[in-house]
């Protein structure tokens, strides 16, 4: 692996180590251990992480916006989705079916 794939996994990694056991972000990690570049990239990348996590935590939600967007939820569920055009519902359709192959994770990081 070289710095920038490390990079790459390293930019989604999560500051409470849910991503530890990952086989992809322990060579990153291990990476990054190694070449003090990387390291201090990580660091600083953690930082503004943690930042902009503080910053969220001072928003304050309004009351009851959490049932104002399950009851969103619901109330779109009710119906139906209308397809005025028998080609949107076609497309949808045929876009709803299509799924990634199992091995482009694999592929896009190997790109990396």
């Amino acid at each position: 692996m070289d710095n920038e794939r490390a990079r790459f996994i390293l930019r989604s990694f999560r500051p409470d180590g849910a991503d530890a056991d990952d086989r992809d972000f322990a060579e990153a990690l291990e990476l990054a251990v190694r070449d003090r570049e990387l390291g201090e990239w990580l660091a600083r990348e953690r930082e503004l992480d943690a930042g902009f996590a503080r910053a969220l935590e001072r928003i304050e939600l309004p009351a009851g916006l959490r049932e104002d967007i399950l009851c969103a939820f619901a109330a779109a569920e009710d119906g139906p989705v209308r397809f005025d055009d028998p080609l949107d519902g076609s497309m949808a359709g045929a876009l709803g079916s299509l799924r990634a192959p199992a091995e482009l994770r694999e592929r896009v990081l190997v790109a990396m």
